[in-house]
């Protein structure tokens, strides 16, 4: 288990709600795994899984490991490559000590958000 000052299943808890509360509060990022246009933020779950690794102290290796899944899968995950899954979400849930909704809840928001862009992008470009 990936350990940040010798927290565990429950520190992982703890990181994903400091990632979700300060996301609220910082605004746009540059990263892959999020998509802006103009005052659209769309972050992918991947997004909150790299915080989680990184506050963790940990590796995506690390994080693949105890979540059961090929490292590859987390790093395309990671960047945004493919969607999170339910199988994905259960195994996450279960290493992070938090809900399966949430994650999949995570996913269905950065859908919205994808489909609001396009959406904004798309009145735009009829100006």
């Amino acid at each position: 288990m990936i350990n940040n000052c010798g927290e565990l299943r429950n520190g992982y808890k703890r990181i994903i709600l400091k990632c979700l509360m300060r996301d609220w509060t910082r605004g746009k990022n540059d990263m892959s795994d999020v998509v802006v246009y103009k005052d659209i933020v769309a972050f992918h779950p991947g997004y909150y899984v790299a915080e989680v690794i990184e506050y963790s102290g940990g590796s995506p290796l690390d994080f693949a490991t105890d979540v059961g899944v090929a490292v590859e899968d987390i790093e395309r995950l990671i960047d945004g490559e493919i969607e999170l899954s339910l199988d994905m979400a259960k195994k996450i849930s279960k290493v992070t000590n938090t809900s399966v909704e949430m994650w999949l809840n995570l996913q269905e928001e950065f859908d919205r958000k994808i489909i609001e862009i396009e959406r904004a992008k798309d009145l735009d470009s009829q100006k």
